[in-house]
């Protein structure tokens, strides 16, 4: 089955907002005053192109904005969400790295067992090092 793979400016429900898409639109409002933004994005999303991903990053920069691009190689549309945990907790760590680099988080008390099983959700893991993997910044 071929992927359909649609430009940035015509994506899901482009039709109910198409007066007023670039408004909001991040692609459309990236200055210098943007701010620092992380994307979790996998390389089999069928709505989301990697393309438009990897265009949104050189823009951003070229502003002098910051963008963190993480690519999940062979995932697809929504693949962080709960039900598989391994990806769960994958994004959530490196979402806790990107949030940690800001100051908004104490990394040694996000990832402490203690205080991570009061802040998350509980996931259950095979891979507990899935927590203090490698940040990874493409």
């Amino acid at each position: 089955m071929a992927r359909r793979v649609c430009p940035f400016w015509v994506g899901y429900g482009h039709d109910r907002v198409k007066d007023y898409w670039q408004a909001f639109s991040p692609m459309q409002n990236i200055s210098e005053q943007a701010p620092p933004t992380v994307v979790m994005l996998g390389t089999e999303d069928n709505l989301v192109p990697v393309e438009t991903a990897r265009k949104y990053k050189r823009l951003m920069e070229a502003e002098g904005a910051r963008c963190d691009l993480h690519l999940y190689d062979g995932q697809k549309h929504g693949f962080f969400n709960f039900a598989n945990t391994d990806n769960y907790n994958r994004t959530v760590a490196d979402m806790d790295r990107f949030l940690d680099s800001l100051g908004y988080l104490d990394r040694r008390k996000a990832f402490s067992t203690p205080e991570r099983d009061k802040l998350w959700l509980r996931v259950p893991t095979e891979n507990p090092d899935l927590l203090t993997c490698p940040l990874k910044v493409l």
